[in-house]
């Protein structure tokens, strides 16, 4: 070490380096800190800087402390010449006992365990290039006072002109710094660092308070690897190029009072590790005035906190994946119950800038947010995800989501996987993203409240994607009535109960549907507590006939399944899997159900269809019309399901399909089929071993070769009045269309045609003992015929063989074969 030869030189550089550092700085010390001598008493060793914070803080206080960073210093008086270091340094070495102005030469390294303390008002000078670097096991203390601080410099006032303070691998930690300058640092270095820094630690500690970082040609301060601040306290790091910089085990390090601000750049560039935050570590980022900015997709295997306040933004594709049982928790609360929203945003104000926020396999009560703002993620997919959204919720994860505003994503605003658990969703505005408000699999689609809203976007839509195992049964779910449409993507099965509520709309993709089976219920009643209508809608995405498949009832004999209140359009596009019709509403395989006040429209098959062994409880004030193929289609068991309190006009075919079963009308059954405005078309032979009542105004049709046939067991009643009878006819106006009304050892009483029309029958006999007839009656029959037409035969009008039958005021016309045959 040797001094320089020039004083005069020296002191006036000196004079520049002061004057020029209080630039920018936020208060002075008292006129008494500033003009302080060298003949002044300093402390003996190394140990005494260490020793006498305290003291130190009440003499600071004395005078005008800034807020922030070291106290400026001014024009520094000193006698001596400035002490040149060129070696490094490999003993305990302490610099400001004599003189308290060092000249670094080169890069020079503190190591083999030494220390070396720096005294309070020292300015140390660096040579172009030159740095200090504290190695592994080496320590560097400096201490100074607010009327004393130790500045590093450069010769030169130019950002980047020395290589800065560097601690490599050195967990000491008597590495400390206290009202220290570090200026115009920066400069690329040969070893070990690719960054250029005011300041680097690199798996390394070191506590800092009361410094001040300025003016370097990259960030202030960089940490690395496993870097730890024990301290960042009341530091300024201003001027840089930018902030800081540190990988993102490490960020919460800049949590703390100190200040960010003034620097080209003010951020905190926060870059992955491929261990991400280690599980075992508790992290809160704080709010600083620098906003946090992640370069890459973090992983958060730990508890990260998110302070009232804080901004975390993200460059392009970066994002945060809280993983593997680690939480994320921002809350936007203050302990005083006052809000300092929370930000998560892109660096740039795009929509789609950045990946978003993901949750994966982290079932932690301690995910929240709340009083939070998500917005310009979802520029793709997380990993094994499938689709974009500002928030992703996937793998058994958990998280409450309150007061939050979700918005600007280029992909959905949320997305919830399968078996997530989202313990509130309340209070929360998602708007203003591409896709839509969410995407979620159908055991998640319980979770989205009617106290959020989800309008706004470029379609107002919540996606409802089906998974194999569809609503389990051990689900109870419940649809509320958002401001967005529910859209199911592809046939949902729900075995478990599913209710949707008043006023909600549920739209189909083409295809899709609603299969409720094996004891699953499904609830859908458009009538509020107050007993007002809000009627609940099922259409279809296009408002095309059949673009989606319907709604199926299956294995399910449950009281909880009703309609009322409630539209289902344009549905029907084909048959469930064993189903045998398209229909909007189709009930199958022993199960129940209840309509009333529903209007089930524009289907591309039939309006219901009802299969075998239903139970349909109530089927009042319904609407069925403008559907392709009928108002229903129903197996003869259930045929009479439809009352005349409904109508079903204005289809392509104003009928109703009964289609005979082997069993036909079974013995012991009591079947009624009433005088609705649409016809019953009888497609095939229909056996009545029970007792069927035609009501007055019926009119029944019969496909070619149909009929009627009453057995032993069975009756037929058909009573209607003068003003309006009962229609038996075919299809086809045409005589022998269909095959005509039989009655075969039918002793019963009940057995009445009164003020009825029989027409165009007598395609064939039911039996050898019988010819063609619109009507037969025969071994041991009874028939009352009253008041009716028989008429357009292609065989007898009636034709009796061993019968009783009474006729009064019956009017035969145009039978082929004649009015009456007997055997």
């Amino acid at each position: 070490m040797t001094g320089t030869n020039d004083p005069t030189s020296r002191r006036s550089l000196l004079r520049a380096f002061g004057t020029a550092s209080i630039t920018g700085a936020i208060a002075g010390c008292s006129e008494r800190a500033l003009s302080s001598s060298e003949g002044e008493q300093t402390p003996d060793d190394a140990s005494d800087t260490d020793a006498d914070p305290e003291s130190d803080d009440s003499a600071d206080t004395g005078g005008d402390e800034p807020t922030y960073g070291a106290c400026p210093t001014g024009e520094l008086d000193t006698d001596c010449d400035a002490v040149e270091v060129s070696a490094s340094l490999s003993s305990d070495t302490v610099w400001g006992e004599e003189c308290s102005n060092y000249h670094v030469t080169t890069e020079i390294w503190v190591r083999n365990g030494a220390n070396l303390a720096i005294r309070p008002g020292t300015t140390v000078t660096f040579a172009s290039g030159s740095s200090l670097q504290v190695r592994e096991g080496s320590s560097l203390t400096a201490q100074g006072t607010c009327e004393a601080p130790i500045r590093m410099t450069g010769e030169q006032e130019t950002r980047g002109y020395w290589g800065g303070l560097v601690f490599y691998g050195s967990n000491n930690l008597d590495n400390k710094l206290r009202h220290v300058i570090v200026e115009y640092a920066g400069a690329s270095r040969s070893h070990h660092s690719v960054r250029k820094a005011g300041i680097e630690l690199l798996d390394a500690r070191a506590a800092f308070e009361r410094c001040t970082i300025r003016e370097s040609a990259g960030e202030g301060i960089y940490l690395k690897y496993d870097a730890a601040l024990d301290a960042f306290d009341r530091c300024l790091v201003t001027a840089n190029a930018t902030a800081a910089a540190c990988r993102d085990q490490s960020a919460h390090q800049f949590a703390g009072k100190s200040q960010y601000t003034g620097n080209d750049d003010d951020r905190i560039h926060v870059a992955p590790t491929s261990g991400g935050i280690s599980e075992s570590v508790d992290v809160e980022w704080g709010v600083t005035d620098a906003r946090y900015v992640l370069t890459g997709v973090t992983d958060n295997y730990g508890r990260l906190t998110i302070e009232p306040g804080a901004t975390v933004s993200f460059e392009q594709n970066a994002g945060l994946n809280t993983r593997n049982g680690g939480s994320l928790t921002a809350v936007g609360m203050n302990e005083d119950e006052s809000v300092a929203p929370i930000t998560f945003t892109g660096e740039q104000k795009t929509r789609g800038y950045w990946r978003g926020l993901q949750f994966q396999d982290s079932d932690r009560t301690e995910n929240r947010l709340d009083h939070a703002v998500v917005e310009y993620g979802g520029s793709e997919s997380f990993h094994h995800s499938t689709v974009a959204a500002n928030v992703t919720v996937r793998y058994g994860s958990r998280l409450s989501v309150t007061n939050t505003t979700v918005r600007e994503g280029g992909g959905y605003g949320v997305c919830f996987s399968s078996n997530e658990t989202v313990d509130a969703f309340h209070n929360n505005t998602v708007t203003k993203n591409a896709d839509g408000a969410a995407w979620v699999r159908t055991p998640s689609s319980v979770y989205f409240s009617d106290t959020s809203t989800y309008t706004g976007n470029d379609d107002d839509r919540i996606d409802i994607v089906p998974t194999s195992g569809g609503l389990p049964e051990t689900i109870s779910d419940s649809w509320e009535a958002v401001d967005a449409r529910y859209v199911v993507t592809g046939t949902v099965t729900v075995y478990g109960d599913l209710t949707i509520e008043p006023g909600a709309t549920v739209s189909f993709d083409q295809d899709a549907g609603l299969d409720v089976r094996d004891d699953g219920s499904l609830t859908a009643v458009g009538t509020n507590q107050d007993e007002s209508v809000a009627p609940i809608t099922f259409t279809g995405e296009q408002k095309t006939r059949g673009y989606w498949q319907g709604i199926q009832f299956c294995n399910t004999d449950r009281t909880e399944n009703r309609l009322g209140h409630a539209v289902v359009e344009y549905g029907g596009s084909e048959s469930f899997h064993h189903s045998t019709v398209a229909a909007n509403v189709t009930v199958r395989a022993g199960s129940r159900l209840s309509v009333d006040s529903s209007t089930i429209r524009e289907g591309g098959g039939y309006g219901v269809c009802f299969g075998s062994n239903e139970t349909i409880d109530s089927f009042h004030t319904n609407t069925v019309t403008r559907n392709a193929s009928g108002a229903a289609w129903a197996r003869s068991t259930s045929s009479h399901f439809f009352p005349d309190t409904s109508t079903y006009v204005g289809n392509d075919d104003d009928r109703i399909d009964v289609i005979p079963t082997s069993s036909g009308i079974e013995e012991g059954s009591t079947v009624t089929w009433q005088g609705v405005d649409a016809r019953y078309v009888v497609e095939d032979v229909l056996d009545v071993q029970g007792d069927l009542t035609i009501e007055t105004g019926a009119t029944v049709s019969f496909e070619s070769d149909a009929g009627l046939q009453v057995w032993s067991t069975g009756s037929l009643n058909a009573t209607g009045t003068a003003d309006t009878p009962i229609t038996f006819t075919g299809e086809q106006k045409t005589p022998g269309f269909w095959r005509g009304l039989s009655y075969r050892e039918s002793d019963r009483v009940e057995n009445r045609l009164i003020y009825a029309v029989v027409e165009y029958a007598g395609s064939g006999s039911f039996n050898h003992r019988v010819e063609p007839a619109n009507v037969a009656a025969y071994i041991g029959a009874r028939l009352l015929l009253e008041n009716t037409t028989i008429r357009n035969g292609a065989g007898y009008g009636l034709y009796t063989n061993a019968s009783n039958v009474t006729t009064v005021a019956v009017t035969y016309e145009n039978n082929a074969l004649g009015s009456v045959g007997t055997a």
